[in-house]
């Protein structure tokens, strides 16, 4: 009696790269790089002093000192200097910390919310729908960015509240652009094909189906539009749209310390830097994201 071999088979297991994957295995490797960590411990510094200012200063940001105007840094108990009504510069910035970064999250909402719908609706039913919304951002990007904004502010009014809505409406054109591009790759993937042929409707294809697997480049994005916004609306800040003084905003105390720049210089350095320091380390985790994404 002969024996017959036996053959098994090899099964394959195949997993799928799903974006919740994808994203985990992204922040693994973003935590060991030095950099990134540093650039992280920026931002969630900045975090921390817009949400608990208390926590790191005791006194209070509109308290004047008339006997101590305009001490250079690391004098009479000032570590970054007073202003001209003697006011603790590094107060300031701490409590100018809310009012940045609460309107630069403003606007992030507002674009992000905006951008994808737009976005999905054009990339996923093309065609007239595609060919409207298309139009009007290329309008919106046809204007600067920051001169379209202060034309909505001329219509909605200045404030804090409008100077968020304005940056986050010019943003709403770059997130929509992003977000069709990817959804016009996504919706021709096979497996949205068979959901299709399988008889799912549309709104489930859009919700189940190319809605999540289309965020991975948007949520990128929106990690780097998170700084230009800081940066936007500390530029309008400085410009004057912002809240009214004396309350502080990292633009509106750059623009009240440049009238000094000769004489006390730490007025506008030091709240330029923690401008440049928030949004570097923004975009180097945007970016550094991005790659590992892609990767």
């Amino acid at each position: 009696m002969s024996e017959q071999p036996t053959t098994m088979s090899n099964a394959t297991v195949v997993l799928t790269d799903t974006p919740g994957r994808r994203l985990r295995r992204a922040l693994r490797q973003l935590v060991r790089r030095p950099s990134i960590l540093l650039a992280a411990l920026i931002v969630l510094t900045a975090i921390l002093a817009a949400l608990f200012p208390a926590m790191f200063t005791s006194r209070d940001p509109l308290g004047t000192d008339p006997q101590h105007i305009l001490q250079p840094p690391g004098t009479a108990g000032f570590l970054l200097g007073s202003d001209a009504v003697g006011r603790d510069l590094l107060t300031r910035i701490i409590y100018g910390a809310g009012p940045s970064l609460q309107a630069a999250l403003i606007a992030l909402v507002v674009s992000f919310v905006g951008g994808v719908v737009l976005g999905l609706l054009a990339g996923y039913f093309g065609r007239w729908v595609d060919v409207v919304i298309m139009r009007v951002v290329d309008v919106v990007l046809a204007f600067p960015a920051l001169l379209f904004a202060m034309a909505i502010i001329a219509v909605l009014g200045i404030g804090p509240v409008n100077v968020a809505l304005a940056v986050g409406i010019v943003g709403v054109a770059q997130m929509a652009r992003v977000m069709r591009a990817e959804v016009m790759r996504v919706r021709t993937q096979t497996y949205v094909e068979a959901a299709g042929v399988s008889g799912a409707r549309w709104y489930s294809l859009l919700l189940r189906h190319v809605l999540p697997n289309s965020l991975g480049p948007i949520v990128v994005l929106a990690t780097l539009e998170f700084g230009i916004a800081i940066l936007a609306v500390s530029s309008l800040s400085f410009l004057g749209f912002g809240a009214p003084p004396p309350a502080p905003e990292w633009g509106s105390l750059v623009a009240d310390g440049r009238q000094f720049i000769v004489a006390a210089w730490w007025l506008a350095i030091f709240p330029g830097l923690a401008i440049a320091l928030t949004v570097l380390s923004t975009n180097r985790i945007a970016r550094a994201f991005e790659g590992e994404l892609k990767g």
